[in-house]
């Protein structure tokens, strides 16, 4: 790769890629520069169905390096417990905002407590085929109404 005036880039300006003589991770930063994406905003690999769970490590070790206050916690789990016991009224209201209040409710409880962390893991895990298929189901369906 060469600079702009066609000088060789040094190893500190050679971009997000380490150098490689195949070329291969230029190429591909090039591809992804003119396909809109941002080759230095990489995603973590993450285990399959281990997003809250993440989430509540992530948060307890935040709490041990920044000594969080524990009335902090008191209020994610206050929190929580409210929006849970919200969200029957708010679901009364046409539209999906139950579901939203529900589900807001449980992340933050889920921050704060392990065991519900993995039971939502486990419900995302058992759902997630399910919602594949009501996908393919809804293409198939919007196909057919389509033509």
């Amino acid at each position: 790769m060469s600079g702009t005036d066609g000088e060789p880039r040094g190893p500190e300006e050679s971009g997000p890629f380490p150098p490689d003589s195949s070329g291969s991770d230029q190429e591909r930063a090039a591809e992804a520069q003119v396909a809109g994406h941002r080759p230095d905003r990489r995603k973590r690999p993450r285990r399959a169905h281990r997003r809250f769970r993440d989430r509540y490590e992530s948060a307890r070790r935040e709490r041990a390096q920044a000594g969080s206050h524990p009335v902090r916690r008191g209020i994610r789990i206050s929190g929580g417990i409210a929006l849970l016991a919200l969200s029957p009224f708010v679901g009364i209201i046409p539209g999906p905002g139950g579901l939203l209040v529900l589900f807001g409710g449980l992340y933050l409880l889920a921050s704060e407590n392990r065991r519900i962390a993995d039971w939502l893991d486990r419900g995302e895990q058992e759902a997630s085929p399910r919602l594949r298929g009501a996908r393919a189901r809804w293409a198939a369906w919007r196909q057919r109404r389509r033509g």
